[in-house]
């Protein structure tokens, strides 16, 4: 499950299609859409909408996955149009804080710093995007998600020797992020599987790879199967965590489920009562 963050309705027609997306409602100006993979909120311009819109799908699915993406279109000085960015460092002139998302999988782009400006402006800066919503977006998502699952990717749209400040072409933007949309997927992907792997326990991993030796697993269990050891591994103190893995051992599949699956819900009900983390 993602989460998607737009501005426009030209950024988020390729997303919408490529994961079958419906109308599911809205809050003042921010348009909610949703399917079984994935949800996005069309924002409006600006900071201030961005963060509003985030926000109000984090309240209107607080059900949904840990990816939160926002993608849109910005501004560079000489990168060419149609070009895409995966954002390391997010800014704003209206603000002295800096975030710096934490990339836990190969990027399929370039890393650069996205400024969030409050007007549009054709003062190209070097090495830096140039947008109005990434700040917004990110300063809403920390209060849901973690760094390494929040991430602002862009398209350029425009630069010094195309400057499109005026004058938007649509079909342009949608067909630019439609370019890229493979590789949208792919890195959502990658950055949960990367970040499970590196939280999961060894004695954890052990019990994987053991059960899955004995057993016949398809891709799709054995994802689950390691997505959710890994939270375990979060959820779990030291001393218990071999202990859990032991338990695990020689069960059959469906045993082994059943158990992880109450295992984690005990736990969370635990933590969510106590106030724990």
């Amino acid at each position: 499950m993602i989460h998607f963050v737009t501005a426009l309705d030209c950024e988020a027609r390729p997303l919408i299609r490529r994961y079958f997306l419906k109308p599911c409602g809205s809050y003042g100006r921010a348009r909610f859409f949703a399917s079984e993979k994935a949800r996005l909120v069309v924002s409006g311009v600006g900071e201030l909408r961005s963060a509003i819109a985030t926000t109000a799908l984090a309240c209107r699915f607080p059900d949904s996955g840990k990816i939160w993406l926002n993608v849109g279109i910005a501004g560079h000085r000489d990168a060419a149009i149609g070009s895409g960015f995966i954002s390391n460092r997010v800014s704003s002139d209206n603000s002295k804080d800096v975030y710096f998302p934490q990339i836990v999988a190969r990027a399929p782009w370039p890393g650069i710093e996205t400024q969030t400006l409050r007007a549009p402006s054709t003062n190209y800066q070097p090495n830096c995007l140039l947008d109005m919503e990434a700040y917004g977006f990110y300063s809403a998502a920390l209060a849901v998600s973690t760094l390494e699952f929040i991430h602002v990717f862009k398209v350029v749209s425009d630069n010094a020797t195309n400057i499109a400040i005026k004058t938007l072409d649509k079909e342009a933007v949608s067909e630019s992020i439609a370019a890229h949309l493979e590789q949208i997927e792919f890195f959502a992907q990658k950055t949960l599987e990367n970040h499970v792997i590196e939280e999961t326990s060894d004695s954890m991993k052990a019990a994987s790879l053991e059960i899955q030796s004995t057993q016949r697993f398809s891709e799709t269990d054995k994802h689950w199967l390691n997505e959710k050891l890994g939270q375990l591994s979060h959820l779990l103190d030291e001393c218990d965590k071999k202990d859990f893995s032991n338990r695990l051992i020689g069960r059959d599949k469906r045993e082994v489920f059943d158990l992880i699956e109450k295992e984690i819900d005990k736990l969370s009900s635990q933590r969510l009562y106590t106030g724990n983390r």
